[in-house]
């Protein structure tokens, strides 16, 4: 239950005092006497502005009981045990009670005796629809208060002093800045001059002293009073004789600003109902909240509801990502499906027309082949040409010179590849000098010329040779090799008519 989304509302024996929520922006704090219908019905008006939103009751009156108990070593499930049945035994006729475990061992008993003020606010939180029927105690939820007004409060003994209009003044005694006992005193007439009422706070400590002797106070100890007043006393306050170490006075105003509150009373307000309700709105959550049982039925019931929403809403968001998770793995899946399926297609119609090639005899060619087939179909079409007249007449011009090492006859076109022949007894050498490659060059010229002339229906023209390299150019080995060869390609073409 978190204080800060709640109505604050601090009922005492005088009165009411209610606080809305910081992000309400049009209520406003709203302060009602027990005995005054129109300042009870401007309050209900600030409630019913926000109709849903839960009121937090800060109770301060008199039917407040207290109980300290000393737990036994036992598991955390046994102590609450114990807890119960020792609550239940010292508050049996109590509606409203519960128990605060301490880090020391020991537990805080409360209960709230039934009083008229609490009741009639009650009857009339009913009107509302929001689940009511929650109380907290002023003195246990203000019970760090002199500790942030005075850090050294915070170890030993601390007597916090405050005055609320909606009450009385309350003493609350704190050990280590934990409560040990808190006491509700009547609050002096505003003609009560500064003196008396100092008497009468020395008068007040010095009892509750006496009386915290029980608990461990003996009269030696350091004791530190924070006392927050109204500032016409703190002169009378601070010189009048007590039995305490340290005493330290703040205005209402004053303690606002102390703890760094969102905002403060009136400079001249003597009353602390503002502090206390602002402090209990910082927390995160109280320290203890009171139910009747009525109200603690509807609120299990509350939580159980809004538990299976909770829970109904993580396991549809669950089943959002298990479907979404499934739905992935399932295209996925059809994915992989359709393209096995697209790979088995394309298998079947390989193997179909394979069949049909093995059954026609045919076979699948590159295109290089089937440009051949055209070519050599085309070729066989035409009318065959008188080739071997033709190397009739080219045969007796490479007499003695150069024969045919390979021919490739083409439409109109013959291309020969020729070798020069050397002369008989000449001894044939791996590599050949300059003069004889120049040799061959001339040789290949000559040839060239020959065949021109006579072959004069023919177009010779030399495509290929291995003839000298340029004076200038190195011999590599190649030049080297070329150059033994000899050989020539000679291209004989029809002219046209």
């Amino acid at each position: 239950m978190n204080a800060k989304r709640l109505f604050l509302l601090l009922i005492g024996d005088k009165g009411a005092f209610l606080l809305p929520p910081a992000h309400l922006k049009d209520a406003h704090p709203v302060f009602a006497a027990n005995n005054d219908q129109g300042e009870t019905s401007a309050i209900m008006h600030e409630l019913n502005l926000a109709p849903r939103v839960p009121v937090l009751i800060l109770y301060d009156g008199q039917a407040q009981l207290y109980k300290t108990e000393t737990l036994p070593s036992l598991a955390f499930w046994d102590r609450t045990k114990i807890l119960m049945r020792r609550l239940q035994s010292a508050f049996e006729q109590a509606e409203m009670k519960g128990f605060l475990q301490r880090k020391n061992k020991t537990a805080t008993l409360v209960a709230i005796q039934e009083n008229a003020a609490l009741t009639a606010w009650f009857e009339r939180l009913k009107t509302r629809p929001a689940l009511s029927g929650f109380v907290s105690l002023l003195p246990m939820e203000s019970a760090s208060l002199a500790a942030q007004l005075e850090p050294t409060a915070a170890k030993g003994w601390a007597f916090c002093l405050t005055q609320q209009k909606t009450g009385r003044t309350r003493f609350i005694a704190t050990r280590d800045g934990q409560l040990v006992f808190t006491r509700l005193t009547s609050t002096p007439p505003s003609s009560a001059s500064a003196g008396l009422i100092a008497s009468t706070i020395a008068l007040e400590v010095k009892a509750l002293r006496d009386y915290l002797a029980r608990f461990g106070l003996v009269p030696d100890e350091p004791l530190t009073l924070v006392a927050v007043m109204p500032s016409a006393t703190h002169e009378s306050l601070a010189v009048t004789p007590m039995d305490v170490t340290t005493r330290l006075f703040f205005t209402p105003h004053q303690a606002a600003v102390k703890l760094g509150l969102p905002f403060a009373p009136p400079e001249q307000d003597p009353y602390s109902d503002l502090v206390h309700l602002l402090a209990l709105a910082q927390k995160r959550r109280p320290s203890l909240v009171l139910m009747t049982p009525k109200t603690r039925m509807l609120y299990k019931a509350a939580l159980i509801r809004r538990m299976g929403l909770i829970t109904t809403g993580l396991v549809l968001a669950l089943l959002f990502v298990m479907i979404s998770i499934d739905a992935a793995l399932l295209i996925k899946s059809q994915r992989a499906v359709s393209a096995a399926r697209q790979s088995v297609q394309r298998l079947e119609t390989s193997f179909r027309d394979s069949q049909a090639s093995a059954a026609t005899g045919d076979d699948a060619q590159t295109l290089a082949t089937l440009r051949k087939a055209v070519e050599r179909r085309r070729l066989f079409q035409n009318e065959p040409p008188d080739v071997v007249a033709l190397l009739e007449e080219v045969a007796p011009l490479l007499q003695g010179r150069a024969k045919a090492t390979a021919l490739d006859w083409q439409p109109n076109r013959l291309i020969l590849e020729i070798k020069l022949l050397k002369p008989e007894g000449e001894e044939k050498n791996a590599t050949l000098t300059s003069l004889e490659r120049d040799q061959n060059s001339l040789q290949i010229d000559a040839l060239l010329r020959a065949l021109q002339d006579g072959l004069p229906d023919y177009a010779v023209t030399v495509t290929g040779s291995a003839r000298a390299p340029s004076p200038n150019a190195p011999l590599s080995s190649q030049n080297q090799n070329e150059g033994a060869k000899a050989t020539a390609t000679f291209m004989i073409e029809r002219k046209a008519p």
